[in-house]
């Protein structure tokens, strides 16, 4: 029995090593994640616009002497 999974394991990976298509990675936006890693992406603009506002905010009130 343990001969007979032995040479099935060994046969599927000899069948899977010799494929001759060449799969090419999906591009991320196609996948499921696409959507989640364009949110974060939007999430890192507002972060970045928040951030912008706060040091023009910060600079405004330290030259009116605070």
């Amino acid at each position: 029995m343990k001969i007979h999974v032995l040479l099935a394991s060994m046969l599927s990976l000899l069948l899977a090593g010799c494929s001759d298509s060449e799969d090419k990675p999906m591009p991320v936006e196609n996948t499921v994640y696409g959507t989640q890693l364009k949110a974060i992406d939007k999430a890192r603009g507002v972060e970045e616009t928040i951030n912008q506002s706060a040091k023009e905010r910060d600079k405004l009130i330290k030259n009116q002497g605070g």
